[in-house]
C-alpha cells in the first residue's frame, strides 16, 4: 500500500502540482474530503472515487484496509489540518510508504498578499457561526493577545455554511460589545480576502463601517493589522476602498 496525501492549494485543479497529478493519475482510490469541492475530479471518474465527510476521516481505520495506491485529497496544505495529519502519523506508526505533497494554504499567505510582514503574523483564529445557544467570545481574547503584541491576526471564519462578511463583522462588533476594549469599533480598519488564489479574487481594506455594505464572494477570510511598518501601511493602501 501507498498512500499520498494531496495538498489541493486555492484552486484545484489549476493549484494542483505536477507531482500530486501524477500520483492521483497512477492511484487505485482517491479519497476526497468533502470540504473540497469534488468538481475538479472529472478527470478521474474512471478511479475509486470516496467521498469522505469528517467522520469518516476521524475515524479513519477503514483507509487501511484499502490495496493498492492511495490518494487523500484536501483543500490547502492538508498537513494544516489535524485530522489528515493523525491519518499520516498512523499510517507511519504502521510502516505504510507515506509521502506528504504540499501546496498554498490561507496562513500566512492572506497576511502576506497583502504585503503584511510574516515574521509579524501572530497564531491565526476561527470565528464559528453564532447560533442561539453558541455564541463564545474566546476568539476576541486570542484576538486582542496577538494585536496588543504587535502581531498581525488572521481571522477563519466559519464555512459550514460560509460566514458573509455581513455577519462575521456583526460577531465581531456583537463580542466587542461585551468585552469592551476598543479592538472592534466602526473604525477599526481589516483587510476582506473573497476567493484568494482564484480568477475571481477580491481583496478589500478599510474601516468596519465601510466594509458592512460590502457582499464579497465566499469563502472569507479577514485580517486584523496591529502595529503597522511604513512598508506594510504603503502596500495595503493599493487595496483601500477609498483609493
Amino acid at each position: 500500500m501507498i498512500v499520498g496525501f494531496i495538498s489541493a492549494g486555492f484552486n484545484p485543479p489549476h493549484s494542483l502540482t505536477l507531482e500530486e497529478l501524477n500520483f492521483m493519475r497512477e492511484s487505485d482510490y482517491i479519497i476526497v474530503d468533502s470540504y473540497t469541492s469534488p468538481n475538479f475530479m472529472k478527470e478521474f471518474e474512471s478511479k475509486k472515487l470516496i467521498i469522505a465527510n469528517r467522520e469518516m476521516l476521524e475515524d479513519f481505520n477503514w483507509i487501511f484496509e484499502l490495496n493498492g495506491k492511495v490518494s487523500i485529497v484536501s483543500p490547502g496544505d492538508i498537513t494544516v489540518a489535524t485530522t489528515h495529519y493523525n491519518i499520516y502519523l498512523e499510517a507511519v506508526k504502521r510502516g505504510i510508504n507515506s509521502k506528504i505533497y504540499h501546496n498554498s494554504t490561507i496562513f500566512p499567505l492572506a497576511a502576506t498578499r497583502v504585503g503584511l510582514h510574516v515574521y509579524k503574523v501572530g497564531p491565526p483564529v476561527s470565528l464559528p457561526r453564532f447560533t442561539e445557544k453558541f455564541r463564545p467570545y474566546s476568539s476576541y481574547d486570542k484576538i486582542l493577545r496577538n494585536f496588543t503584541t504587535g502581531l498581525h491576526t488572521i481571522i477563519l471564519l466559519d464555512t459550514v455554511p460560509p460566514l458573509s462578511l455581513k455577519d462575521a463583522l456583526g460577531e465581531l462588533l456583537e463580542m466587542e460589545s461585551e468585552k469592551r476594549q476598543q479592538l472592534f469599533t466602526k473604525e477599526t480598519k481589516l483587510v476582506v480576502i473573497s476567493n484568494l488564489g482564484r480568477e475571481s479574487e477580491s481583496i478589500l481594506f478599510g474601516k468596519i463601517e465601510e466594509l458592512l455594505s460590502k457582499d464579497p464572494e465566499v469563502p472569507i477570510t479577514l485580517v486584523l493589522p496591529s502595529t503597522l511598518h511604513f512598508i506594510e501601511e504603503e502596500y495595503l493602501q493599493i487595496f483601500n476602498i477609498n483609493k
